[in-house]
């Protein structure tokens, strides 16, 4: 149990640190794409751990190639969405991928018998139409 407890402790930690550095990191974003691209890869870079990080890790490096649409997207990020929302929901929402609630995770799997997605994403925008043809 102490071992547990010390685990969970860890885990929360480096979630933290994480969320704070690609927080800071999408602070310092201005107004060049391929700058944005390099600073949250460099981040994205540092806080990749393991086998199953990595493979996030060259998910968001392929995203975020010249021409492809993670450089659109932050060109979007920088126009429409406030600055706090970029080092809050946006940190804690890349970050939950590369470090999963474990504790949530193992609970939801022995009542339910699922593992929830590590991320899930809403958009208030869409409308039913949208939503039925997904």
């Amino acid at each position: 149990m102490v071992t547990s407890i010390g685990k969970r402790i860890v885990h929360r930690t480096k979630r933290e640190l994480a969320e704070r550095a690609l927080g800071q990191a999408l602070g310092l974003l201005g107004n060049n794409p391929d700058k944005n691209a390099e600073y949250l890869l460099k981040t994205i870079d540092r806080i990749t751990n393991n086998e199953k990080d990595a493979i996030v890790q060259d998910w968001f490096h392929r995203w975020l190639e010249e021409g492809k649409p993670g450089r659109e997207f932050l060109g979007r990020i920088l126009q429409n969405i406030h600055p706090n929302v970029r080092r809050r929901y946006i940190a804690r929402m890349v970050v939950s991928m590369f470090f999963p609630d474990m504790v949530l995770m193992e609970r939801c799997k022995s009542e339910h018998g699922i593992v929830p997605p590590a991320v899930m994403l809403i958009s208030p925008s869409m409308t039913s139409i949208q939503q039925r043809a997904i």
